[in-house]
């Protein structure tokens, strides 16, 4: 049976999933990671909202807050899931500072995962801003001057050196973009393939 072709427009399931992201990366409205906001959206955002949106270094710890999502009806069996999940490893975590201390649970744990979300975001970040200068700010469209291919190149490959291949070749961002099937183990490989087109 032929399978369906891969379809690229906005996702429905949830306001700011992953994968709204990816069927609206670069469209100033519809968008959710780190996109440039109105000064009519900025007037409406709560003090927490601009601390985290707008702050640094507060703005590196919103990822936990990104995860906070609204899920739509079919995803239901999945959240509770996540939830019983989640509840395990919190029970987990108290009975370790329970049994090893706090001091300890945060040194093993706590430490770790607050690298992980500083790094996560300011990699994001990076991935979908350009330089200060004017004249390579990476562009945001609206309205019909949006499309999926001109939005997948409003985004930049970075080499993080060492933590390039750590981190799954997530620096190879254009690509990933593009076509975001592509599994990270061939994601150099793919940009390799577009660069004699895209330069």
């Amino acid at each position: 049976m032929k399978q369906p072709a891969p379809s690229h427009k906005p996702c429905p399931v949830s306001p700011r999933s992953h994968k709204k992201h990816h069927g609206n990366h670069g469209h100033i409205d519809n968008d959710e990671s780190w996109h440039p906001i109105t000064k009519s959206v900025y007037d409406e955002l709560g003090w927490q909202a601009r601390l985290g949106r707008l702050s640094f270094p507060a703005s590196l710890l919103s990822f936990p807050f990104y995860l906070v999502d609204l899920f739509s009806k079919h995803q239901r069996p999945m959240v509770v899931t996540s939830d019983v999940c989640l509840a395990v490893v919190y029970t987990l975590l108290v009975t370790a500072m329970v049994a090893f201390g706090a001091g300890t649970v945060a040194k093993l744990y706590w430490a770790p995962w607050l690298v992980y979300v500083m790094w996560l975001d300011a990699v994001t970040y990076l991935h979908h801003h350009g330089p200060h200068d004017e004249t390579m700010k990476m562009p945001w469209y609206r309205g019909k001057e949006w499309s999926y291919l001109r939005g997948g190149l409003t985004c930049l490959d970075r080499d993080y050196g060492v933590l390039h291949r750590v981190t799954h070749d997530i620096g190879t961002h254009v690509v990933h973009h593009l076509f975001p099937q592509i599994p990270h183990y061939h994601l150099r490989e793919a940009t390799a393939a577009i660069k004699p087109i895209l330069g």
